[in-house]
């Protein structure tokens, strides 16, 4: 099984077998924060929805310094009318992680994250602020997550 590594953007995160392949890939998303959302909780993208059924894991990032301070935290989860039970879980895959509160990287991931989740194309993966920076420490920056994506053949 050949591994392909590709650059996906967050307005067109599909990995690059979506359209009928089948396949692995290490997808990396870059996503782009304004000063002003860096302060701001709950700030949400999506940052990919794949075409068909797959499973996500491994799951690392990498990001700017997003936080003059120290109260940067975001989490990324998982969300689709097919996901698991249904209801959106905001950190399935990393919980809190403070890589963007000096810049750096991180490969902290959850248990379920490192053995794989499996997704519909119902489904969605998103990155949230969950504690922001204070007001006036934001700044502009952007984060990295890289996954790996099997494709399910159907």
């Amino acid at each position: 099984m050949a591994l392909n590594t590709s650059l996906q953007y967050a307005g067109d995160a599909r990995v690059p077998f979506a359209f009928g392949g089948s396949g692995s890939a290490r997808v990396i998303v870059p996503i782009q924060f304004t000063a002003a959302e860096a302060e701001t909780d709950t700030v949400t993208h999506t940052i990919f929805k794949p075409l068909k059924a797959c499973v996500v894991r491994d799951f690392s990032t990498w990001a700017d310094d997003l936080d003059a301070g120290a109260n940067f935290e975001f989490d990324i989860g998982a969300a689709g009318d097919d996901f698991a039970s249904g209801t959106p879980d905001v950190d399935e895959f990393i919980d809190g992680a403070t890589v963007a509160q000096a810049g750096g990287s991180s490969a902290t991931q959850t248990t379920e994250a490192a053995a794989g989740v499996a997704l519909t194309a119902n489904d969605y993966i998103t990155i949230t602020i969950v504690d922001a920076a204070d007001s006036a420490e934001g700044s502009a920056g952007t984060i990295w997550v890289a996954f790996d994506v099997d494709v399910i053949d159907e």
